[in-house]
């Protein structure tokens, strides 16, 4: 009978425990150590919860999916886990703390520098502005000086 060990990731179901199981292995051509994790529907009739880690052993076929049974619990969940907080709760709030919180001050200078952008885009709009204005004052007077062209039909 084969015995594994690993973290029970989900204890969702009556009776039912989803437990992770990594394994490591060498390639055989590359020698590099290859890591492979794999997913068991265990019978649970110990009660664990997220985050511990247990023994499971096969067994014979509980229903569809189940064929393992949890033997023990080898270690207690982290204090997350056992506030009734998830592990993919607990990886967002990592996630949240981690990512820089901007100050008032940090605001301000960014309001700063999007002002000094704005007035310079405006300056150059502004010229724009006038030498489109002078373009079009001049070409009327350009057109009276030269003769309109007359193209003769055949």
């Amino acid at each position: 009978m084969k015995v594994f060990e690993g973290i029970v990731t989900s204890a969702k179901l009556n009776k039912t425990v989803t437990v992770k199981v990594s394994r490591y292995f060498l390639h055989p051509l590359y020698k590099k150590r290859i890591k492979l994790t794999k997913k068991f529907l265990c019978h649970d009739e110990i009660g664990v919860k997220e985050g511990e880690t247990v023994s499971i052993q096969e067994c014979r076929p509980i229903s569809a999916q189940k064929h393992f049974i949890v033997l023990k619990m080898l270690k207690g969940a982290t204090e997350a886990t056992k506030s009734g907080v998830g592990i993919a709760e607990e990886k967002k709030k990592a996630n949240k703390t981690s990512k820089e919180v901007k100050t008032a001050q940090d605001v301000k200078n960014e309001a700063k520098v999007v002002e000094k952008v704005v007035e310079k885009k405006l300056e150059k709009l502004t010229e724009v502005k006038s030498a489109v204005i002078q373009q079009v004052k001049v070409k009327p007077a350009e057109a009276a000086k030269k003769p309109a062209k007359v193209t003769k039909k055949k």
